[in-house]
This record gives C-alpha cells, sequence and structure tokens, in this order.
C-alpha cells in the first residue's frame, strides 16, 4: 500500500492532468498526497553577459515563480474537489525533490517534457528521483487523462534485481488488475513458451498473469518499441518495469529500454531501481 505520495508538478504542460490524476489515485487508495514544484528552467540558466541576457535570465525566474504560484493553487483546488488528504511543501520547507522523496512511498511525475529547452533538464529531474530516491516513480504522458486503472498491465520482466524490485513495490496494483502481461525478450534459443517461474510466483499471491516471450534483436529503442507495440494492443494501463538495470552510461550510449520508455510511453509507467 502507498500511505503517502509525492506529487512533484515541474512545468505547465499537463500539469492539470498530473494533478487530476495523482488526486485520484491518491483517494483511491486512502493515501496523503503531497504536492510540490520544481522548475526545469533554474538549472539551464548558464552565466550571462550583457542587458539582454539579464533580461532573459530575469524573465526566466519571474516565469518559474508565476508556474509555482498557479500550480499551487491548482493543486489546492484539485486536491480539495477530489477529498484528497493532500499537502503542498513550500519553496522553503525542502531543498530538493529528492529531499522530499526520502519519506515518501511512491512518486509521480510528468513523462519527459517536449520542449527542447527544458527536456533535458525533465531527464535528469526523472532520473535524480529514479536512482536516489529508493522508491518507485510512475511517469504519466502529459496527455493521460484515463488515470492509473487496475485493468490490463504489461510487466517488463528480464529476471534482474529491477525488474523483481518492480514487482514488489507494484504488487498490491498487480493484484487488482483484471489481467497482468508478463512480456520477456530473449534469444531465440531462449524462446519460452509455457511460462516462466513469475508467473507462477506471482499466480500464488493472486494476481491474473499470462507469459509472453519476444524475439531479441540487438536494437536497444527496438525493444522498447515491442513493450510500446504490446501496450497498444492489449489496450495497456500501465507499464511496470525495473528501471536502469545496465549503468546509466550505457542506457545513454546503447539507447537503452529505460531511457526510451521515459521519453515515449503511451501510457503510464511504474519504475523502480
Amino acid at each position: 500500500m502507498y500511505k503517502d505520495i509525492l506529487l512533484c508538478v515541474s512545468e505547465e504542460q499537463g500539469r492539470e492532468n498530473l494533478i487530476t490524476v495523482a488526486a485520484e489515485f491518491a483517494k483511491q487508495h486512502g493515501s496523503r498526497l503531497t504536492g510540490m514544484f520544481k522548475s526545469l528552467h533554474e538549472e539551464s540558466t548558464l552565466p550571462v553577459f550583457g542587458l539582454v541576457a539579464v533580461e532573459q535570465t530575469l524573465h526566466a525566474a519571474e516565469h518559474a515563480r508565476e508556474l509555482y504560484a498557479d500550480t499551487r493553487e491548482q493543486f489546492k483546488t484539485i486536491t480539495q474537489q477530489k477529498g484528497v488528504d493532500a499537502q503542498w511543501l513550500d519553496i522553503d520547507q525542502v531543498a530538493s525533490p529528492l529531499e522530499a522523496a526520502r519519506y515518501t512511498d511512491l512518486i509521480m511525475a510528468s513523462q519527459v517534457q517536449k520542449e527542447p529547452n527544458t527536456g533535458e533538464n525533465s531527464i535528469s529531474l526523472i532520473n535524480s528521483l529514479l536512482l536516489e530516491s529508493a522508491h518507485p516513480i510512475v511517469l504519466l504522458p502529459t496527455d493521460w487523462e484515463k488515470g492509473v486503472q487496475a485493468k490490463r498491465f504489461i510487466l517488463g520482466w528480464n529476471e534482474s534485481r529491477e525488474a523483481m524490485r518492480a514487482v514488489q513495490d507494484a504488487m498490491s496494483l498487480l493484484q487488482a488488475a483484471e489481467k497482468v502481461y508478463v512480456l520477456t525478450i530473449v534469444a531465440e534459443a531462449e524462446k519460452q513458451v509455457g511460462g516462466s517461474p513469475l508467473t507462477d510466483y506471482l499466480r500464488a499471491r493472486d494476481v491474473n498473469c499470462e507469459f509472453h516471450s519476444f524475439i531479441k534483436d540487438y536494437d536497444h529503442s527496438r525493444s522498447a518499441e515491442m513493450l510500446l507495440e504490446s501496450g497498444d494492443a492489449y489496450n495497456a494501463d500501465l507499464y511496470v518495469l525495473g528501471g536502469y538495470g545496465h549503468s546509466r552510461l550505457r542506457e545513454v550510449v546503447l539507447g537503452g529500454v529505460t531511457r526510451h520508455m521515459i521519453q515515449h510511453s503511451n501510457a503510464p509507467v511504474l519504475f523502480s531501481h
């Protein structure tokens, strides 16, 4: 169960959907929802010279303050409407999202922002929360409006510690799902048909699941695309994945599954590391 959920709102794009979905999820699970705002423009500010550059920097800072104030009011309005036990962390209450994330059970945030000037900062924020918080994180596409529903889940399985951590962190959700599709990508010689030890493990814990394996190629982004295609085929409501099973450097160099899903997922993703 998730008694405490941290909602990290980073930008205006998809903000209302993110807050609404998080509030509904918290209400459904009887959780306390804590909201906070993290500007993605702060770390992109470089040393500036000249009047124009200074004006641009001041404008960005003012824009961040306006976004913060608007987000706080929208969070309070939506959580009150949904009847959620909620609190807002003001800027002077916590130094960073990572500090706030230490004392929670689940983090919710938006998928990577698409704007060029904030995209890399968005990835950095997500990476920090995923790798250093010790808690699972659910990322929502900015245009997602369906909520986190307990219907059809895609569970990506590769027998790694991170994948098993994701299973444990998502167990209450998996048990409530109508169907969990366990997907693994293997070499042709390892092709499995009947199932895996994981499906036996899940069924013993009242998870309704079925097993599917796909032949691996060496295009890592293609592996992620196979997950997304399966999500479309099964009309998935949530992906459950271990994040950064390889080193983050290797993921960046090879275009790993984690980074691809962070940027391109078509449904919410629960990551654990």
